[in-house]
């Protein structure tokens, strides 16, 4: 049986590197002997401890962790590490399990999105909505990307893919010249946390028309929101209220793009 083996050997035998074998003997986890010409060479004992290395690092245990473990090796120091390393995954399941969730539930939520009629009037019922809002003047694409970076940073508030954290931007409605581009008056995103400082849309009943596609369609759509106002006797609020359900966070085709309108009615 061979008891000794080169670097290289060993980096095929456990697919670690020969750089993190080198790291390993210079922070005193391996001391390899050196053969007459400075090769390094690995023992029998080193192979064994290669072992204990190998499959405490698929635990994600520190190397520092590790290098005690090996100068302390004993029955009930195993028995201590795998405790630990037992309550740490523990932790880390309960973590992958509400993202889980929170995947499931988003997954859920696009696919209700997606199978909404579009292009149709409703009056919605909504309770007090709390959001985080950011007062600005917008009119391009690229500077409401900008304004909600800056809204995360100012509201210490991260909108995530995986969360229903749905954003959108308000406009007037009497500032509307459907010749010139629509200009913004703040962007905001919707939120449960019960620790973030929070503006909010009022209760009340809410007229909603949801386009899918390309924002150039947008002015079109505030002439319809505006007739179908008009010819049923509603009076509506002056801000109306743009959520992007499917925007560029879900998809780079236009086509696919599914935006909500919502005015409050008076």
């Amino acid at each position: 049986m061979k008891k000794q083996f080169k670097i290289n050997e060993v980096s095929r035998l456990f697919n670690i590197g020969p750089d993190s074998l080198r790291y390993y003997e210079k922070i005193g986890l391996l001391n390899p002997k050196r053969d007459q010409n400075n090769y390094r060479i690995y023992s029998l004992n080193e192979i064994y401890q290669l072992n204990i290395i190998a499959e405490f690092r698929k635990l994600n245990i520190p190397l520092a962790q590790i290098k005690n473990y090996i100068e302390d090796l004993s029955f009930s120091n195993t028995l201590s590490v795998l405790s630990e390393e037992s309550n740490i995954l523990k932790e880390e399941i309960k973590k992958l399990q509400i993202q889980k969730s929170l995947i499931d539930n988003q997954i859920e939520n696009l696919r209700e999105y997606f199978s909404m009629d579009t292009e149709k009037f409703t009056i919605k019922s909504f309770s007090k909505r709390h959001i985080v809002e950011l007062k600005t003047s917008i009119i391009l694409d690229e500077e409401f990307d900008f304004s909600i970076i800056l809204l995360q940073r100012k509201s210490d508030f991260k909108v995530s893919s995986f969360k229903d954290n749905l954003i959108g931007a308000s406009f007037s409605i009497k500032d509307f010249n459907r010749e010139i581009p629509v200009k913004y008056d703040s962007v905001f995103i919707f939120h449960n946390e019960p620790n973030i400082a929070t503006n909010y849309l009022d209760k009340g009943n809410y007229l909603s028309y949801i386009y899918k596609g390309n924002y150039d369609k947008l002015p079109s759509h505030i002439e319809n929101l505006k007739k179908y106002a008009r010819d049923n006797n509603l009076k509506i609020e002056n801000t109306v209220y743009e959520t992007y359900l499917v925007d560029n966070r879900y998809t780079a085709i236009p086509e696919e793009f599914l935006t909500e309108l919502q005015v409050r009615i008076l």
